[in-house]
């Protein structure tokens, strides 16, 4: 658990690896940086959305990461003024229980710019004003986007494919 802003910055090859048990990395902390990293096999369970990365901050840059066998990929809560970028999200393509590859959740002025995901549930926006969602690839999920009670936000330059919805 991150507790305190710093920068966190892997190799590329650099892996966090959960053990299948619970939140891979849990952030609570304003300006922490987590650039190119691979995480990994998060628990399973839905009442606690066990995630690869779960963040509340302000001012969070999640960057140049890959998510791997995590039900939830990453989950922005409260997490105002943050960043998801250049990030690859591999849902569990097939299972009915998946989980959502990026959470946004009462987090304003949140930019989710440049991502990859497959095989996932939503891209979720949820009670989240002035959100960016740009030049991000959707696929083989369950909604490309699923936006509710937001306001003030920007869709531009996505692209969706073989969801069972777009938007």
């Amino acid at each position: 658990e991150v507790r305190r802003p710093l920068t966190l910055r892997g190799s590329g090859q650099s892996v966090l690896d959960g053990s299948s048990t619970g939140t891979v990395l849990t952030i609570d902390a304003d300006r922490v940086t987590i650039d190119n990293l691979i995480v990994r096999d998060s628990g399973r369970r839905h009442t606690t959305e066990d995630a690869g990365i779960k963040a509340t901050g302000k001012g969070i840059v999640l960057q140049n990461l890959r998510t791997e066998d995590t039900l939830f990929g990453i989950e922005l809560a409260i997490c105002h003024g943050c960043r998801v970028e250049g990030v690859h999200v591999a849902g569990t393509a097939g299972d009915e229980l998946r989980g959502d590859a990026i959470k946004v959740w009462y987090s304003h002025r949140v930019q989710i710019t440049g991502n990859d995901v497959e095989g996932a549930r939503d891209l979720l926006i949820w009670y989240s004003d002035n959100v960016l969602v740009s030049g991000n690839t959707v696929r083989d999920s369950r909604y490309g986007f699923h936006f509710m009670n937001s306001n003030d936000g920007v869709v531009e330059r996505n692209r969706l494919e073989n969801n069972s919805v777009a938007i």
